[in-house]
């Protein structure tokens, strides 16, 4: 689902936005129509997988979002194409904060941030992983009634529903309900999470408005949140206009050519916070581990 959500790039240099006629600014506000949706929704969604439970919420919603990519391959116009993002980021919206709820579920805070870690380097990771593919599936003459950049989409989104279906039967919503786990290590594993939280008798708490307001306006939390969406202009700026600025570099190479040299980049950007987020679940101190990251994100981006 992480390379799903970075191939508009690839798409566009093989040939999407001549093909949907689109001009000028037409590319952005494609792109743009996916954040809309997605800061619209992210908060509801985020209370949904909590009401619903991410055992079937994060299934659910990588179904929507592989079937939103096949969809995307069959768009013939701006207007339609804006339309499928639209509903691209009201799936995506719940993933990131499902799967650390998820997560929360399972380990302690001191235990969290480095296994949350290892999600998030997934998406640079996809953007390497999603060049490759591009690459690999531009080989083919067609896709079925598919072909050029209509098969990235139909191919992956085959490949994300069919990845989302075993999650439905595989993903277990809580260790209580884990049947791969003994009673003896079911009642550790919740006798783990409680000992962090010994005013509340129950892991699993219903919702509070106010409870959710504290937590939408906690200090720590809104500037977390600024971090992050600087973090982020950069991140999906690149993800998003990357096989472009190669294509400006590299004009005369193939198509296959410009997505391979756009790997690089992804394999290397991951490495850098690492020995941060080891620090900081060692200690189980995270502002300086998220310090750590940036300093040493803030001049290798400009540099690739």
């Amino acid at each position: 689902m992480a390379s799903q959500y970075l191939i508009a790039g690839n798409a566009k240099i093989a040939g999407l936005e001549k093909d949907l006629h689109l001009e000028g600014y037409d590319y952005n506000r494609v792109l743009s129509t996916f954040y809309i949706s997605y800061i619209i929704f992210e908060i509801p969604a985020t209370m949904a997988c909590k009401w619903v439970g991410p055992g079937w919420f994060i299934p659910l919603i990588s179904l929507g979002f592989g079937v939103c990519s096949i969809c995307t391959a069959f768009v013939d116009n701006i207007h339609s194409a804006s339309g499928v993002r639209f509903l691209l980021g009201m799936f995506e919206a719940g993933m990131l904060p499902g799967i650390a709820y998820y997560l929360s579920r399972w380990y302690r805070r001191s235990e969290l941030a480095f296994r949350l870690s290892l999600y998030i380097v997934m998406a640079p990771l996809a953007g390497a992983f999603g060049g490759l593919l591009a690459s690999g599936i531009l080989k083919l003459s067609h896709f079925g009634s598919l072909h050029e950049w209509r098969m990235i989409f139909g191919i992956e989104g085959i490949i994300t529903c069919g990845l989302s279906l075993i999650a439905f039967f595989t993903l277990t919503d809580r260790p209580a309900t884990a049947r791969w786990l003994s009673q003896e290590e079911k009642d550790l594993a919740i006798a783990r999470i409680k000992s962090e939280r010994v005013s509340t008798t129950e892991v699993l708490d219903k919702l509070d408005v106010s409870k959710v307001l504290r937590g939408i306006f906690n200090p720590v939390t809104l500037s977390t949140a600024f971090i992050f969406l600087l973090d982020n202009i950069t991140v999906q700026g690149l993800a998003f206009f990357a096989p472009t600025i190669v294509q400006t570099i590299y004009p005369k190479n193939s198509v296959v050519s410009q997505q391979l040299h756009t790997v690089p980049p992804y394999v290397r950007v991951p490495n850098y916070p690492r020995g941060g987020v080891l620090e900081a679940a060692s200690y189980d101190k995270r502002c300086p581990g998220k310090i750590y990251g940036d300093m040493h994100l803030t001049p290798v981006f400009p540099l690739e």
